[in-house]
């Protein structure tokens, strides 16, 4: 129940993104307030939604590749904001 949760508030937080690109600011809190190497224990272990997290965290610090590497993984996972930004990098 939690997991589809956090699907639905990530899945909002990139329609969002897509509406206005400053929206991403409002990511769930329950993912992004992790610490950065919780973020990406998670992410590595495959946890769809902190790979989608993570790879937005990469893309903010302009390493577009890492990024793209982690959208892929999320968006292999069903991530839809992650699929879209994945597209949106090769674009």
């Amino acid at each position: 129940m939690l997991k589809q949760c956090a699907k639905i508030l990530l899945s909002i937080v990139f329609v969002l993104m897509l509406l206005d690109h400053n929206a991403i600011a409002q990511e769930p809190s329950a993912i992004t307030d992790l610490d950065p190497q919780k973020l990406k224990a998670a992410a590595e272990k495959g946890v769809p939604e902190a790979q989608a997290v993570l790879g937005v965290k990469y893309a903010r610090s302009g390493e577009y590749a890492e990024a793209a590497k982690w959208y892929r993984r999320a968006a292999e996972q069903g991530i839809a904001g992650a699929q879209w930004l994945l597209g949106s990098a090769y674009w």
